[in-house]
């Protein structure tokens, strides 16, 4: 997408003016209509705590949700740690320029600082170790982002939605070729290499690999399950997707790192739990039938125990006493209160568990 230039006038033009009363403060109807909120893909934190939702304009949010969604699959937990792109600076701060008077662009919400203390604002790039991988660049620059790296007074933690005429762009580099299976590749199927990947699979989280035995083992079959893991794993670590296990999985395996929960997962409300996971529902069904039956048993208890001390209704509940016995009506509404509550609390343990198991990634 064509951004606007970095001018007042433009940037107004395409974002609005945040600063409408031109009174140093942000406006607060400009922020209700133009401000959303996305979720963050991989682990981020600005200072020490764990960030879930980042404020954006709306009419970039999409760009940025990509480029950050790419980052998480183009980069291993252990790069972003060492790159700090898990360290977030900020996106939605009205503010002037540093030593300027025009409004920063991250007034309008369209820029986003990454890694701040690595890519200091006026260091040059490449002067410090571990400054901005140039993949993240090209991820941003993939959206039409300028970067803030290459300019006269360099900040290399910046990415903004609008343009700079004349301003420099990183070098394009060739597109790579699909990644296709090597000819020599062979499918590895043995029951004990198998069974070893299926527990390094579930072990790094990829819990698509199905249920271990009641012994905590595998079974060493590829069966849909475990395909669908390894093509998950091969995904995500940059192999041929091919469902099969292959020596170069195997060497990838070795090296790789869990897999990350994304915050959208971890967070995730009991509401939405019970639109993805069956069982939970499931559950949630039951534990609401078990709330009911006991609702309707302790009205019977009462019912009963009024009943009982009124000379019309003895004689309308003498012939259900002649058919069940001599058990009272009251001990039969209890053994039906007993029995849902049994069923509130076993339903509501396994609804609790379901939740778990997919906030955790235990459960995809």
């Amino acid at each position: 997408m064509d951004w606007p230039n970095q001018t007042p006038a433009a940037l107004n033009a395409f974002y609005g003016n945040p600063d409408k009363n031109n009174d140093g403060a942000p406006d607060l109807e400009w922020q209700r209509e133009h401000l959303v909120a996305i979720p963050v893909p991989y682990a981020m934190y600005y200072d020490g705590k764990k960030v879930t939702k980042i404020s954006v304009h709306k009419k970039c949010a999409d760009a940025l949700s990509r480029a950050l969604l790419a980052i998480s699959k183009i980069t291993t937990a252990e790069e972003r740690k060492q790159y700090q792109l898990d360290q977030f600076g900020g996106v939605f701060n009205f503010r002037r320029k540093r030593g300027g008077t025009s409004l920063s662009t991250h007034s309008w919400a369209i820029a986003i600082d990454l890694a701040p203390a690595l890519n200091g604002f006026g260091v040059k790039y490449g002067s410090r170790p571990n400054m901005m991988p140039m993949k993240v660049v090209e991820a941003f620059d993939a959206e039409g982002a300028t970067w803030g790296g290459l300019w006269s007074n360099p900040d290399a933690m910046h990415f903004q939605f609008a343009d700079i005429p004349g301003g420099k762009k990183p070098a394009a580099k060739p597109v790579a070729k699909p990644v296709e299976a090597p000819p020599n590749s062979e499918a590895i199927t043995d029951e004990a290499t198998v069974a070893k990947v299926q527990q390094q699979l579930w072990d790094l989280g990829y819990t698509e690999v199905g249920s271990r035995r009641p012994d905590g083992t595998f079974d060493g079959k590829v069966g849909r399950y475990t395909r669908a893991a390894i093509l998950a794993f091969r995904d995500d670590n940059g192999l041929p997707t091919v469902s099969y296990i292959d020596e170069a999985m195997l060497l990838a395996l070795l090296r790789a790192q869990p897999r990350e929960v994304s915050s959208a997962r971890t967070e995730a409300a009991a509401a939405v739990v019970r639109e993805n996971v069956p069982e939970v529902q499931s559950n949630w069904l039951s534990k609401v039938g078990g709330a009911a039956g006991a609702a309707v048993s302790g009205v019977g208890l009462g019912v009963t125990g009024v009943l009982d001390n009124l000379d019309g209704a003895r004689g309308f509940l003498e012939p259900l006493k002649s058919f069940v016995g001599d058990v009272p009506p009251w001990v039969w509404f209890l053994l039906l209160g007993a029995a849902a509550l049994a069923l509130f609390f076993n339903a509501r343990r396994g609804e609790q568990q379901g939740i778990q198991a997919f906030q955790t990634g235990e459960r995809r």
